[in-house]
């Protein structure tokens, strides 16, 4: 090989590199609750509202902005907020060229778990969390 190819050779590595860290994310969000959930996710300039009924799931490009108060939590029930955290690579699967995928489940309790990616849904043991998870509810309206 010439220097030219090894030139070319390397960026194309670096470029796929680059690539693969920063696709979007994806969130499966399961509801292990036993009522209908409603998910308003407060970013900068937008908000926007997911239902979720009992015991099922949706898929959503957002999860949360971090920072302040931006997710809340709503059934007849209850009303939930949270303070959203990070959640690193290491407990998403990602799918080159496409997207990362997280898996969430939120327990009757508030909590919100992050499931490892490849596993069904709901799970009843859940494993190491990554730091902030779950996430509780910094205020409830029970």
């Amino acid at each position: 090989m010439n220097l030219f190819s090894i030139k070319l050779l390397t960026l194309f590595c670096l470029l796929f590199l680059l690539a693969s860290c920063s696709l979007p994310p994806k969130f499966q969000v399961f509801n292990n609750t036993t009522s209908e959930l409603t998910i308003t996710i407060n970013g900068v300039d937008t908000t926007k509202q997911f239902v979720i009924a009992a015991n099922s799931s949706i898929t959503i490009d957002d999860w949360a902005e971090f920072g302040d108060i931006n997710l809340e939590i709503k059934s007849v029930e209850f009303s939930w907020s949270y303070k959203s955290a990070y959640i690193s690579h290491g407990f998403g699967e990602g799918f080159y060229f496409s997207h990362w995928l997280f898996k969430l489940q939120i327990e009757p309790s508030g909590k919100i778990f992050v499931i490892n990616p490849k596993l069904e849904l709901p799970q009843v043991q859940h494993v190491k969390q990554p730091k902030g998870y779950p996430l509780r509810p910094i205020s409830k309206n029970v």
